[in-house]
This record gives C-alpha cells, structure tokens and sequence, in this order.
C-alpha cells in the first residue's frame, strides 16, 4: 500500500480531486494548510501574522491506495495541478505497513 500526499493550489483543487475520483480514488482527505518557503505562490503569498513571514494558501491532499494504483493517481494530480508557475505544489509518497479498520478490526486497505 502506498500513501499519496500532494499539496496544491486552491483554485484547482476541484479539478485534481475529480481526476482522481474518476481514476478510482475512493477515499481522499483534504486539509487546508499554509505554504512557506518553496510552496509559496508569488502572486499570492502574503504576510502572515501567525508565521511573521510570506506564506500562501495551500490544499494537502491525502490517500491510501495499491501499490498498482500509486502511477494513475500520481500522474493524474501531476497533470491537473500544472500551471507552470512557482507555486505549483509536490506530492510525496510513503509505503504503508499496515491499515485498520477501527470499527470492524479488518486489516487491510479494503
């Protein structure tokens, strides 16, 4: 199993989220965050009072999938999150050891 973590822009969220839905992710998390550094957007970034310096708005994007699935769903956020601009985001991936289920106990990503 892999975990599939992006972070992109807002604006285009919508779009990303329904490629992959369409490639079959059934399970997405999705978590508003703040971009500093090299996530920052120049045409959007601002000063923040919470962090004293530039950041940029920024959606996280989360799923769990088949080590098989892991090359649709990556190529699908890379295709939908372009722009071509800084900013743009990045996708990490993880192996996952082990998944369960707290209401039932299963194991497994099913």
């Amino acid at each position: 199993m892999k975990e599939i973590k992006a972070y992109i822009r807002p604006e285009i969220s919508h779009r990303v989220i329904e490629q992959l839905k369409i490639n079959g992710a059934t399970n997405i998390s999705v978590v508003k965050v703040k971009g500093l550094g090299l996530f920052e957007d120049p045409t959007t970034e601002k000063y923040d009072m919470e962090f004293i310096e530039k950041s940029s708005d920024m959606y996280k994007l989360e799923l769990i999938c088949h080590d098989e699935e892991e090359e649709k769903f990556v190529e699908a956020i890379k295709r939908e999150a372009y722009t071509g601009k800084p900013g743009d985001g990045a996708i990490f991936i993880a192996n996952i050891q082990k998944a369960i289920k707290i209401t039932k106990g299963k194991e497994g990503i099913e």
